[in-house]
């Protein structure tokens, strides 16, 4: 049986859905095909690939080559630097070794020490303009191109200590047409990839695909020769919206979930972050979709300890199962006692607790709580996540969360109870959200996966027969009990287990509420 290395993009979220990286062979190489039309992303996957990857190298001579057919080196070397920062990865990434310039062709080396300590360990981003009159025009041109750069590169080099060795080459964008069509097309590619096997080096080569007619033609001209191909496109919604869209069509020597995912760019302007809501570093952000993120939680989660049969619900004599799934309803004119029990839930138990939040910063709410609780450590003890309304996806949403909650854990944090409030917001301010059906439901089982015991929080107007009955819900007949504030005739507000499962010695009740107007 053939071993396999696994290499890591390094790319929020990509590595999730490749089940842990790029698997090759052990004595072979990695041949990754970006598939995508004008303003897709390739670009920004194939800069971020390579410098991430280059980091990984350690310290042996790498060179990486970069061929961008469409811009010249100093743009690309701007972007990375000015725009992106080299995405965060560690190091010296800007000293200039040198240039290699020609009629139609120039080149600038770029010399990369990870360590300022270690003197010997340098890395070489080597980034081209082609001239019309000098296009990769066969793989014979390509190869006899990257043997010329090599030597080049080799003479420009500073003395290292260690033989530099070629580990990756980039093409951006090489069309597959100059190599002619139909069964050439994939001899050439074949041949390729044999030739980069041979110089034990990785290929990443970017393929515009511009109309939905020349899509699968490429696709299938791409198919034989790649290990991985990356499809990117977009998903076009409402209020003429579109979110970039990911999909691994092919992963030869591996496991990959299967389907559409969402990705998003941020960027700098300036001092400022532009892109994944200014909350992400710089580069590519791949948010698996939900389906994808609660088989991997399912595949990697660990045994979770033993649970008590019941926990106090916050107020009252109220009991709940821990890691159960918990609703909370009341009318609009009741939101204070929402968010008030919503806190007495929280605080309901030790350990770290997260607040999501769809309607108020959660600051004010933390702010409003300090007045209910001022003899309280309850700022030590909640930590608040809040969305502003946007078109964001379910998966975006969910890892957004699952984030926050492993960044918690890096800390030494253990997260114990999360509320979700506002969800009566999700039809006017969250589109994609309220469109997601299975969103709660999905919730629900996150959370229990994660051994978190929940509270999901909305308003809601009762049915015009019955004021014990709350309006339409988002999640009603979802959660394993509700809880619904009810009120009497007289004004009074009342605290009522409407519906409970799993909660021993469970009865029908109502428990008074403190008047907060």
């Amino acid at each position: 049986m053939t071993s396999h290395r696994r290499l890591s993009t390094g790319i929020d979220g990509l590595d999730l859905i490749l089940d842990g990286g790029i698997r090759y062979p052990k004595d072979g190489s990695m041949f990754l095909v970006v598939l995508g039309g004008p303003g897709t992303g390739k670009t920004h996957f194939a800069l971020e690939l390579t410098v991430r990857i280059l980091a990984q190298e350690g310290g042996d001579g790498a060179i990486h080559m970069y061929y961008g057919l469409d811009q010249p080196p100093e743009e690309i070397h701007a972007k990375l630097r000015e725009d992106f920062q080299y995405y965060g990865v560690s190091g010296q990434w800007n000293h200039v070794t040198g240039t290699i310039r020609g009629e139609n062709y120039r080149a600038t080396l770029h010399s990369i020490q990870t360590q300022p300590e270690d003197k010997e360990g340098r890395y070489f981003l080597c980034a081209s303009l082609q001239g019309a009159d000098h296009r990769i025009e066969s793989s014979e041109s390509l190869f006899r191109r990257l043997d010329e750069d090599i030597e080049a590169i080799t003479r420009l080099a500073p003395s290292v200590g260690k033989p530099l060795v070629p580990r990756l080459v980039t093409i951006d964008n090489i069309s597959l047409s100059a190599f002619d069509d139909g069964d050439d097309v994939r001899h050439a590619l074949q041949k390729i990839r044999a030739r980069l096997v041979e110089r034990r080096m990785h290929g990443i080569f970017l393929v515009e695909t511009p109309g939905a007619d020349s899509d699968r033609g490429t696709f299938s001209a791409a198919e034989y020769a790649a290990d991985v191909i990356l499809q990117l496109g977009y998903h076009e919604f409402g209020d003429q919206f579109k979110e970039r869209s990911l999909e691994i069509a092919k992963a030869r020597h591996q496991f990959y979930f299967r389907g559409t995912h969402h990705f998003s760019i941020a960027g700098k302007s300036g001092e400022q972050l532009r892109g994944a809501r200014g909350q992400r570093s710089p580069g590519i952000h791949v948010y698996p979709s939900t389906p994808t993120l609660l088989s991997y939680l399912q595949y990697h989660r660990e045994e979770p300890p033993a649970a008590a049969d019941s926990l106090p619900f916050g107020y009252g004599e109220i009991q709940v199962r821990a890691t159960s799934a918990n609703g909370l309803l009341g009318s609009p004119r009741r939101l204070a006692s929402l968010y008030w029990l919503t806190m007495q839930f929280l605080m309901a138990e030790p350990g770290t607790k997260l607040l999501v939040s769809f309607q108020q910063r959660g600051e004010e709410i933390l702010d409003q709580a300090d007045q209910w609780f001022p003899d309280s450590n309850l700022r030590d003890q909640v930590k608040c996540l809040s969305f502003s309304p946007e078109y964001i996806s379910a998966g975006k949403f969910l890892k957004d969360v699952f984030d926050e909650l492993e960044s918690f854990r890096r800390q030494g944090h253990e997260v114990t109870r999360v509320a979700v409030a506002g969800l009566e917001h999700l039809r006017w301010g969250f589109p994609l959200l309220n469109d997601a059906k299975m969103l709660i439901p999905w919730l629900t089982v996150f959370f229990r996966s994660q051994s978190i015991t929940s509270l999901f929080v909305e308003s809601t107007f009762p049915t015009a027969s019955d004021n014990d009955s709350p309006g339409e819900s988002a999640m009603a007949d979802t959660v394993d009990n509700l809880l619904v504030i009810h009120e009497s005739s007289g004004g009074t507000a009342h605290l009522k287990q409407a519906r409970g499962f799993h909660v021993p010695g469970w009865k029908e009740q109502l428990t008074s509420l403190p008047d907060l107007s």
